[in-house]
């Protein structure tokens, strides 16, 4: 009808009231609708989508919140004054999605090295042919001109990338996240042995079933196929099984970039999200899984620094005992037997 321009605007205002009577689930379908309905109002759809970014981020489900904010970015205007912010909170979910995104490639890609030569080969060529069909349907969709998904909207089940400590995800985002890198985690990740600044704050193997090991093989597939960074000679099939830490070396590698995950991913949760139960809980699953990991003198500090903010003196206590007994001439050890440490080592 010759009001279908404002329909958008209307389940914007529908969803708002849904917000206020704590209606999530149909304020989410509204605010759905108001982007649907978005034809040529960039503005309205750029608010419709900042606050399903806000829902989600509210309510702690980082993964969705991450593409969210960045359709908001692609609609609103860049002179619009919330701008800045939201693209700096975008970049910042988008390396915490990053490093869930590795937690999950590795243990995918670990899960299919424990397989017998065989059942892999037979996964890898089934998960290159679900792989190339996929491919066909959207090409085939494209050319009929259906769009299926909103964009940057996710289409995986984000869920298991959400929380990768409940157990191995064997479904991930199909791009390659080392090229986001940026300078904070290489900084972050050295913070323990370097210097010091005064404000510090601002085992269990699971079975795989039939339908895990095709999603876990369609993943490395995926990985094969999608990675920019590294160009691998040979058929994706041949790509897919040289990814796959069948050796020693390539097992120690993978590990090592799981440290490095999850690791960076619990300073995101703690010093970027201010998450201190999500950033604990990353870095306990750390050290439990990766028991002498290169990283385990900063986790246990990040944990007591954790600990002290939430006044669990018992808990900073442990941890405490833990950098004294097993890094007893660390930096960290020495600012925790004696605070004045730092500024008696700069008069000196």
């Amino acid at each position: 009808g010759k009001y279908k321009e404002y329909w958008d605007q209307v389940y914007y205002e529908l969803a708002l009231i849904s917000i206020t009577e704590n209606n999530l689930t149909e304020a989410r379908k509204f605010l759905h609708k108001s982007v649907d309905n978005s034809i040529s109002n960039d503005d309205q759809k750029a608010l419709s989508y900042l606050t399903l970014a806000e829902l989600d981020y509210d309510g702690e489900d980082y993964v969705s919140a991450k593409f969210f904010y960045d359709s908001t970015l692609t609609f609103m205007a860049k002179n619009d004054a919330r701008y800045p912010d939201i693209d700096e909170r975008s970049k910042m979910l988008t390396n915490l999605v990053d490093q869930l995104n590795i937690i999950a490639r590795e243990d995918s890609l670990q899960k299919l090295a424990l397989l017998p030569e065989g059942e892999r080969k037979k996964l890898v060529a089934d998960a290159v042919f679900k792989k190339e069909q996929e491919e066909e349907e959207k090409k085939a969709s494209a050319t009929s001109g259906n769009q299926p998904n909103l964009p940057n909207q996710p289409t995986t089940n984000t869920a298991q990338l959400q929380n990768p400590l409940q157990g191995v995800s064997l479904s991930w985002y199909f791009y390659n996240p080392t090229t986001r890198a940026t300078g904070y985690n290489d900084f972050i990740k050295k913070w323990g042995r370097r210097k010091l600044e005064e404000n510090w704050r601002r085992k269990n193997k699971s079975s795989l079933t039939g339908d895990d090991e095709t999603q876990a093989a369609a993943d490395s597939a995926a990985a094969a196929k999608d990675s920019a960074a590294t160009v691998v000679a040979g058929t994706l099939e041949e790509q897919m099984l040289a990814s796959i830490p069948t050796s020693p070396e390539k097992l120690d590698k993978s590990n090592g970039q799981l440290v490095d995950a999850y690791y960076t991913a619990g300073t995101i949760y703690k010093d970027g999200l201010d998450n201190d139960p999500k950033a604990t809980a990353i870095f306990e699953a750390l050290n439990s899984r990766f028991p002498k990991h290169k990283l385990l003198l900063e986790s246990y500090y990040n944990i007591y620094l954790i600990a002290m903010h939430q006044k669990q003196t018992g808990k900073a206590e442990e941890y405490k005992n833990k950098i004294l007994a097993e890094f007893p001439e660390s930096i960290i050890a020495k600012i925790l037997r004696d605070p004045n440490y730092m500024n008696e080592a700069k008069r000196k």
